[in-house]
């Protein structure tokens, strides 16, 4: 498949899109010495595929008669089962009877057919083989209730419409496991349909709004179902009854429901003693009454979320000992009974999320904690809480994580949360607090993580963490803090992260982190900060202070031991003011790993700058002012592999720059003024892989980048490159991707590329070529993708581009192109879109086509094409999207469109046809899915009519013009 990073237009990567997956789906292998596969011309429009011993048959783009002939001749020609049939956008409104008589069928496919009806009988003779069978149909209104008895090995079926009102008939089919049935139309499931299923494992049927009800005895003596999903319907009613005799059930899914009643449910699945999930949600319950969940004993997870619930009565939850997991969040949820979960009902809760409710009151939260005795989890997030008083929170003695974020509080009083031994994270963000309440809020010892970003906290003293001396994780960002009391941290020495950023500090005392022994991660990014914060521990690892106000880094020459950090691996100061690193600038962090200096004001990077980082493996100095680089400048970073320079000023690429840097993979110099790369800049990069020099003023390359024997892709684009030296270029083997667009080539030599055996992609778009020389582009086995637009070709001779079995797009738009040889793409049988667009083409006759006969995408558009005939387009059998736009088209002579099965999309907007004659587009009728003769000035007489009905009788994408 192509890759995404390819630079397309937008229609045409869709339509690539399309047609890769199709192709890809295909693949021939007729020349295997071992194929059962008969030539495609004699099963024609099908194909046939093997992939070690499994056949498969896929019939497209054709109609009922055409698809029945290819099946009868593949029937003729393979006396062994085919393990998949394929029937995919064809116009089938209908199946026959017996219509895959004598196949033998393992698993068929029906898909995009325009299917509407299927006839009786229309599985006869296929009822010993069949074990799958897989329908994709929108318009499918009705099948025959027995279609499926007699199937005896059908394991499988999957049916998907808009629709289909009624099932089949599934009974008796004793080997049957899996059933996925989705409908908008389905208006019941009839009981007797589902008996005798002695297999079934899993059933699916869901998407119709019409089905309402679930009668009695519906599911019935299923030994072997393990889960049963009915959402997304319009299920209000379900008798109780419905479930019965299923000692394997254990999942359940009723989400997306008209449902109102919770107990009624409750009631309904009372004898499933396997149960352990109910799947609830997005349906319409208003509350929870009284004994809605009784005699629950397996269920361990319940999802109610996404309903109306505004109140959970008193024992609502009774008898569910084995419960763990509570969804219900994204409710109206105002108040929570204390007994709602009857003991010892609730006892073994351990996870409730009740987020997006309406809560307002802690005494519901209260409540919670004294029905749920083993809770773990409560995330009370976007709530309405306002106050949390003294004790409101204490005495739980399991909870560990508890979530409050996106509240209203705006008061905790002093001891608020206390007596909680398990509570390991607590999380407050967003809410309204500040330095000015009474603290401590909390008396929690084992609490290691809190998050009070986001509120109102403009002064940070040591009062704030009196009581949470195991803190491991504090999050204070978004606070608009202004300043920090040295003494802030003296009472959580066991911190590990702090994040401070996105706030207003200009200055940090030395002291305030010294005695953080533990501290490996500071984030003090977005600030206003104008120096280095200094006194930092020993063990940091990672400090974030991207952008802040610092104009510069503490010299270590001066005696200062501001930071001294032996352990930093990351270091982040991009978005600063720094204007010059001082010499061993960076001694002081001898293991870093990662340095981002990007988006400063740096000019120059001198011999010594960089000393002491020899571990470092990333530098991005991206969109400084660097206007000079020193050759020894890198020396140091022996273990360097990702460089970036992108957006500076640089000129040069000077001698030995890179030569201490063996182990670079990749190195980005682009959007710079590069004008020079000096002979021995490169000399030691053997192990460069992505080389991006876009977006300078390089007119030549170096012959000393042929030693890049590793290199992978390579961007060249937007220079003032004249030529693709042939002797570099056939030193790169391992390239797989080449961008030299909008340069000034104006020629590519015949062999260039000659030894790209793995190059994939390569682009020369917006250049000056005017003409492709005899085997230019050959032999480039895994090329999938050229592209060629905006250049001045005029025309492509014999061969020019050949033995090419990889190569599916080749865009040749905006040229000026007159002519192609019928042989100009020669042995390159994989090609499936071609863009031949804004060209200079008069006649389609000159556009030599016959060597591409699996072109799937053709497009034409704005030549000066004034007539279309037969001959040009005879053998394109495979196409399903020509674009003749914008041409000067006035006559169509003969049928050249009914060689053309398969054509799917068809527009001819913006031409001068006054008529379309019914002859000429007879054969799209039943195939075509766009149909666009906008723009043309179409006489509206009698021979107009068919068109007018045709519109009318299909309602289709089909542009009538003005």
């Amino acid at each position: 498949m192509m890759s995404s990073r390819r630079s397309l237009t937008t229609t045409s990567r869709i339509f690539l899109t399309l047609v890769v997956l199709l192709t890809c789906s295909i693949v021939f292998i007729g020349g295997q010495r071992d194929s059962v596969c008969p030539p495609q011309d004699i099963i024609l429009p099908c194909r046939c595929s093997q992939r070690g011993s499994e056949v498969q048959i896929w019939c497209s783009h054709s109609d009922l008669p055409r698809v029945l002939m290819g099946l009868k001749a593949v029937s003729k020609s393979i006396n062994r089962p085919i393990d998949e049939l394929i029937l995919e956008n064809n116009f089938l409104p209908s199946l026959p009877g017996r219509t895959f008589a004598p196949l033998n069928v393992l698993r068929l496919m029906l898909r995009h057919n325009g299917l509407e009806r299927l006839s009786s009988g229309w599985l006869n003779d296929v009822d010993s083989s069949m074990v799958e069978i897989f329908i994709v149909e929108r318009s499918l209104r009705s099948i025959p209730v027995d279609s499926l008895s007699g199937l005896r090995k059908l394991e499988a079926v999957t049916i998907q419409s808009e629709h289909l009102k009624r099932l089949p008939d599934f009974s008796g089919l004793s080997k049957l496991r899996y059933i996925n049935v989705q409908s908008g139309s389905l208006i019941e499931l009839a009981p007797p349909y589902f008996r005798g299923l002695v297999s079934l494992e899993t059933v699916h049927v869901t998407g119709s709004a019409s089905l309402t009800r679930l009668e009695a005895g519906l599911f019935n003596d299923l030994p072997k179902v393990t889960l049963i999903d009915l959402s997304e319907n319009g299920i209000s009613w379900v008798h109780l009854r419905t479930f019965v005799g299923l000692p394997s059930l254990k999942t359940m899914q009723l989400s997306g429901n008209k449902i109102t009643d919770a107990g009624m449910i409750g009631r309904a699945i009372k004898d499933l003693h396997t149960l352990q999930i109910l799947k609830l949600d997005r349906n319409m319950i208003s509350k929870l009454s009284e004994g809605s969940f009784v005699d629950l004993p397996s269920l361990k997870e319940l999802y109610l979320n996404d309903n109306g619930i505004t109140e959970i009565f008193h024992g609502a939850f009774h008898r569910t000992p084995s419960l763990k997991l509570v969804h219900l969040e994204n409710n109206y949820l105002r108040r929570v009974h204390p007994e709602s979960f009857l003991q010892a009902s609730g006892s073994g809760v351990e996870t409730m999320h009740l987020q997006q409710n309406e809560i307002g009151r802690v005494e519901e939260l209260r409540s919670l904690l004294d029905a749920l005795p083993m809770l773990r989890f409560l995330d009370l997030s976007y709530n309405k809480l306002e106050a949390i008083p003294f004790g409101a929170l204490r005495g739980h003695g399991t909870l560990e994580q508890l979530y409050l974020n996106q509240n209203r509080i705006r008061m905790i009083e002093r001891d608020a949360f206390m007596a909680m031994p398990g509570l390991r994270e607590l999380r407050l963000q967003n809410n309204s607090l500040s330095d000015q309440l009474p603290m401590p809020f909390w008396n929690l010892p084992g609490l290691k993580g809190i998050d009070i970003s986001y509120n109102n906290f403009r002064r940070m003293d040591p009062s704030l963490l009196v009581g949470v001396p195991s803190l491991r994780r504090l999050d204070i960002s978004g606070n608009a803090l202004s300043a920090i009391e040295p003494s802030a941290f003296g009472n959580t020495p066991m911190l590990e992260t702090v994040n401070i950023s996105f706030n207003e500090l200009t200055h940090i005392h030395p002291g305030t982190f010294r005695d953080l022994h533990h501290m490996f991660e500071l984030d003090a990014g977005d600030n206003r900060l104008q120096e280095f914060i200094p006194g930092l521990p020993l063990a940091v690892e990672r400090i974030n202070l991207q952008r802040n106000k610092i104009s510069a880094l503490p010299q270590p020459s001066s005696g200062s031991k501001l930071w001294d950090l032996p352990n930093l691996r990351m270091l982040d100061v991009s978005g600063n003011e720094l204007t010059r690193l001082p010499r061993a600038v960076f001694n002081p962090a001898p293991q870093l790993r990662v340095l981002s200096l990007a988006r400063n004001q740096l000019q120059s990077i001198d011999d010594g700058s960089l000393s002491g980082l020899t571990r470092l493996e990333v530098l991005n100095l991206q969109d400084n002012r660097v206007l000079a680089l020193h050759e020894r400048c890198f020396s140091p970073l022996e273990n360097l592999r990702e460089l970036n320079l992108q957006g500076n000023r640089i000129e040069v690429l000077v001698d030995n720059l890179l030569d201490e840097n063996a182990l670079l993979e990749q190195f980005d110099a682009s959007r710079n003024s590069i004008v020079e790369i000096s002979p021995k800049a490169f000399r030691n990069s053997r192990s460069l892989q992505t080389l991006d020099l876009s977006s300078n003023q390089l007119r030549e390359l170096p012959e000393s980048l042929s030693g890049l024997a590793e290199l992978r892709s390579l961007d060249l684009s937007y220079n003032q490159l004249t030529e693709l030296s042939p002797n570099l270029l056939v030193s790169w083997r391992n390239l797989e991707e080449l961008k030299a667009s909008n340069n000034k080539v104006n020629q590519l030599h015949q062999g260039s590329l000659r030894n790209l055996p793995l190059l994939q992609y390569f682009d020369l778009s917006s250049n000056e070529l005017t003409q492709l020389e005899h085997g230019s582009l050959r032999n480039l086995p895994e090329l999938q993708e050229l592209v060629l637009a905006d250049n001045r070709i005029t025309e492509l001779k014999e061969r020019v581009f050949e033995d090419l079995p990889n190569l599916q797009a080749v865009h040749l738009q905006q040229n000026n192109l007159r002519y192609i040889s019928p042989y100009s793409f020669y042995r390159s049988p994989s090609i499936v879109y071609l863009n031949l667009s804004a060209n200079q083409f008069r006649s389609l006759d000159n556009v030599g086509l016959r060597s591409i006969r699996n072109l799937e995408v053709l497009d034409l558009t704005a030549n000066g094409i004034r007539k279309i005939t037969p001959a040009p387009f005879r053998g394109l059998d495979w196409l399903v999207e020509l674009k003749l736009d914008g041409n000067s088209i006035c006559a169509i002579q003969g049928e050249p469109f009914s060689s053309m099965p398969r054509l799917r999309v068809l527009s001819m907007r913006n031409n001068r046809m006054s008529r379309v004659p019914e002859p000429i587009f007879r054969s799209l009728r039943t195939n075509i899915a766009i149909f666009d003769v906008d723009g043309n000035p179409l006489n509206c007489g009698c021979d107009m009519l068919w068109y007018m009905a045709w519109l009318q009788e299909t309602r289709s994408n089909v542009y009538p013009g003005p």
